[in-house]
């Protein structure tokens, strides 16, 4: 979903996709460089270290845009948005909905625009990363809800907890407001659904739209069978010995 504002970025730089450097701080499992190499990323730097040792430490590594999800416990997110605030790199965040509302992230949003995806998006959760796993009666509690997601050997566990979308700024390289521009004119070309918000606040508003056209849809297939319904009902009423499955049931 990403990737063409990144490539659009690469080009305004004078580099390739493929010599972007891509900088996500925060490893879980190592197959973000996965996913950005096939997506023709191939410079992502992505290792087992503590971030904000890293910071302290003066050795954040080169890079042209930072692209993360990070963890979404503790004041993960508020100490990346204060690093991106003063790293003056392009930055993707992927993050969740409830996290964007928090108070003390307000300050930033006006830093970033918004985009949402198609569809929720799934997350893999390699095993023994959970808090609980292996804990014995945390894990006796979680075992029938376990048993029902989808697992891979390899990736972990696939969940949808939470909606989330994207964080994204791409000062100094380009303005934000450029990107909206070129995204709605079709310049950029986003995947189908995908969805683009100058300000928080609209995709809340979007989303309350597609909730009450979900609901009118709702309500408009509800009286659709309730009239079926009753045109049943008036034809059964109407045969004093009425033959099931003889084909005159306009509804069989």
């Amino acid at each position: 979903h990403i990737a063409p504002i990144l490539t659009y970025i690469a080009e305004q730089i004078g580099k390739t996709p493929s010599n972007l450097q891509i900088y996500d701080p925060y490893y879980c499992a190592g197959t973000v460089v996965q996913h950005l190499n096939k997506l023709g990323f191939e410079n992502v730097y992505n290792q087992p270290e503590d971030f904000y040792q890293v910071i302290q430490d003066g050795c954040v590594p080169q890079h042209d845009v930072l692209v993360t999800n990070p963890p979404y416990s503790g004041d993960h997110f508020e100490r990346l948005l204060k690093f991106c605030s003063e790293n003056n790199k392009p930055a993707l965040l992927l993050i969740p909905d409830h996290l964007s509302k928090k108070k003390h992230v307000k300050d930033y949003l006006e830093k970033y625009f918004f985009l949402t995806p198609a569809e929720r998006y799934f997350y893999w959760t390699p095993e023994g990363l959970r808090p609980n796993d292996g804990n014995g009666d945390d894990d006796k509690k979680n075992s029938k809800k376990k048993s029902k997601q989808h697992k891979n050997l390899m990736l972990g566990t696939r969940n949808s907890p939470f909606a989330s979308h994207w964080f994204i700024s791409t000062n100094p390289v380009v303005s934000n407001n450029q990107i909206i521009s070129l995204i709605q004119s079709t310049v950029i070309n986003l995947v189908d659904g995908c969805n683009v918000y100058e300000r928080q606040e609209d995709i809340v508003k979007a989303s309350s739209f597609r909730k009450r056209k979900e609901v009118e849809q709702n309500e408009g297939e509800a009286e659709l069978q309730r009239k079926r319904q009753r045109k049943k009902n008036r034809v059964q009423k109407g045969n004093s010995a009425p033959v099931i499955g003889d084909g005159s049931n306009p509804f069989f």
